[in-house]
């Protein structure tokens, strides 16, 4: 992600499945293929991921933005997004942020930044970033988030690049749902609570766990 004639402050490596083929069977794939049919509560299929790089002292941060402004989907999509550190993650290395609930909210105008108009980069003004909660993970924890689900990255301000897998998991055919009709992101590390407080049991999926997230 950089300027026509800049130096990349944040690099990424889209569909590294498809350019690592060897990477569906890893234990990361499989255990969040396994997650994601247990939130959404049917059989999935891969979608999408990238590989995120975010190098030390970059002093950019990836803006506020819902992936479903991204993919334009004319549809409430039924996608489960994971995003992978590949090592212990901090508020100050830029991790994942999210606003609790917006997932049941409206879709926010998006522009393209201003300073990456080329990009496939959006970002939304519209947010309260008082209501923010940060997800700091270690490594082998994971967050998961839907397709309207406002969230954002910090800058690394750290001397150690951050790197990240983000992974996207759908049902095999297309298929919309109202509104509001998904449980609450959650970071997930072995269990994932639904909509009405069932909880699932998945003691194999991910090593650690950080209640009260």
């Amino acid at each position: 992600m950089a300027g026509v004639g800049q130096t990349p402050e944040i690099l990424e490596i889209n569909q590294t499945v498809a350019l690592e083929p060897e990477l569906r069977e890893t234990l990361t794939f499989s255990r969040c293929h396994a997650l994601a049919e247990a939130l959404l509560d049917r059989p999935v299929q891969y979608r999408f991921d990238h590989a995120i790089y975010k190098p030390a002292y970059n002093g950019r941060a990836t803006a506020w933005h819902q992936d479903e402004a991204i993919t334009r989907s004319i549809q409430t999509l039924v996608t489960a997004h994971f995003w992978v550190p590949m090592q212990d993650v901090s508020v100050e290395m830029g991790c994942m942020q999210f606003i609790p609930g917006s997932h049941r909210e409206r879709i926010r105008p998006h522009q393209r930044l201003e300073r990456l108009r080329h990009a496939h980069a959006l970002e939304t003004c519209d947010v309260d970033v008082s209501r923010a909660v940060a997800c700091p993970l270690r490594a082998g924890d994971v967050t998961v988030h839907f397709p309207r689900t406002l969230h954002y990255t910090g800058p690394n301000l750290t001397g150690v690049p951050r790197l990240a897998w983000s992974l996207e998991f759908g049902p095999a055919a297309a298929a919309a749902v109202p509104a509001g009709g998904q449980g609450a992101p959650r970071v997930a590390h072995g269990h994932a609570t639904r909509p009405l407080d069932r909880t699932l049991s998945l003691p194999t999926a991910f090593p650690r766990s950080i209640p009260g997230r």
